[in-house]
């Protein structure tokens, strides 16, 4: 089956790095809502007494990265519930939160797992109660690990949207058609000069320390200058902008042999590949760090009934699948797994099982004090 994917766009992932590495700005400032406020206002009170019902109650605003939603989709509800749907787009996590500080009302927000943490924490949330939705019954049969994540215990106030692993991407034309399976081969010199970081402190720590055998989200000082070391070490194998923005413009170009990647910008690489060159993923035997992004009700939305009905239209299979055909990241959506294991066919360690969700790793929400050092860490390397 040949799925159209539409022409190359902008990633939700190439939005999030770029520029000033907003998750970076985000966690240095600490891990509240109001993190950077002159004065701070107090949290919210969640106006939810009990689970929101699913039933229209008006129009629908979400907000979202752009492009992060195929229109089909929202045209599909429009026709079918006789509701506007309206997209307000932002470009970091740090514009949502500071949007959603000053009150902006939204009835749907897509966000990572780590603001989701920290919207909860803060009263800034709906209780929710996926299983009155439809679709969300088969969501935690097959991927029980969303029945309680860890950035909402017992899933009281979000729903998963999409999901992807982080490793290793490489020109299998250059380099073979496999690597060793480990970290380590991001030290691989036949591609020196060539080799690319994410420009992503979580990231970038995260795989030293995986391959030292540490916790992804450390910040003990010890640990930390270990991962420094380690990681100073493979300067010299890295192309002279070594630390990019994005997971996969280089590997389009045709720059990179090795790239530190995003699974879910892989599918983009494989559609558009340079002539001649040819990619694959490996998830590294050491651990492979799980990312999430959750949909949710913020607290003063105006339609939360409505968003409710529209999430769960979302998580309908063939929904699903014209969704992730056009993102190029997968969603736990049971019966969609065949679209996206033919979109990475080449790279088949892109796909995102239930049992690594389970098992993780998982980049958490570190405290302001953890938070800096490894920030520090990080500008010791990039400086």
């Amino acid at each position: 089956m040949t799925i159209s994917t539409g022409p190359a766009r902008p990633t939700r992932r190439e939005l999030l790095r770029a520029g000033t590495l907003g998750s970076l700005g985000l966690a240095a400032t600490g891990c509240g809502l109001f993190a950077g406020a002159e004065k701070p206002p107090p949290p919210p009170p969640n106006p939810a007494t009990r689970p929101v019902e699913p039933v229209l109650d008006g129009d629908v605003v979400f907000a979202s990265w752009p492009q992060y939603l195929t229109p089909e989709l929202i045209t599909g509800f429009e026709a079918e519930y006789q509701v506007r749907v309206v997209q307000s787009a932002f470009d970091s996590m740090d514009g949502l939160l500071g949007r959603l500080r000053v009150g902006n009302k939204y009835d749907v927000v897509f966000a990572t797992a780590q603001v989701v943490d920290q919207l909860r924490a803060a009263g800034g949330l709906h209780v929710v109660d996926p299983t009155r939705l439809v679709n969300y019954p088969g969501v935690i049969a097959s991927y029980p690990y969303f029945g309680n994540p860890w950035y909402d215990p017992g899933s009281r106030y979000s729903l998963p949207y999409t999901m992807y692993k982080t490793g290793i991407a490489w020109r299998t034309d250059l380099l073979g058609d496999r690597l060793t399976g480990s970290w380590a081969d991001l030290w691989d010199e036949r591609s020196r000069g060539h080799t690319y970081l994410l420009g992503d402190p979580d990231e970038v720590l995260g795989l030293a320390a995986l391959r030292l055998g540490y916790d992804v989200n450390t910040a003990e000082p010890a640990e930390l200058a270990a991962i420094v070391d380690l990681l100073r070490g493979l300067g010299p194998l890295l192309a002279p902008d070594g630390y990019t923005a994005n997971g996969f413009g280089q590997l389009e170009a045709g720059t990179a042999w090795l790239q530190h990647a995003w699974s879910a910008d892989v599918a983009r690489v494989l559609r558009n590949a340079p002539q001649g060159a040819e990619f694959s993923f490996e998830a590294p035997r050491e651990g492979t760090p799980i990312g999430i992004d959750a949909i949710a009700v913020p607290a003063n939305a105006a339609h939360p009934g409505s968003a409710l009905v529209f999430i769960d239209y979302l998580l309908r299979p063939e929904n699903a699948q014209r969704n992730i055909a056009y993102l190029g990241y997968p969603m736990p959506v049971p019966g969609t797994e065949q679209t996206y294991a033919a979109m990475v066919e080449p790279a088949p360690e892109c796909v995102v099982s239930a049992e690594e969700l389970a098992r993780g790793p998982y980049f958490g929400t570190n405290d302001a004090a953890a938070s800096r050092r490894r920030a520090d860490a990080f500008a010791q390397l990039t400086q």
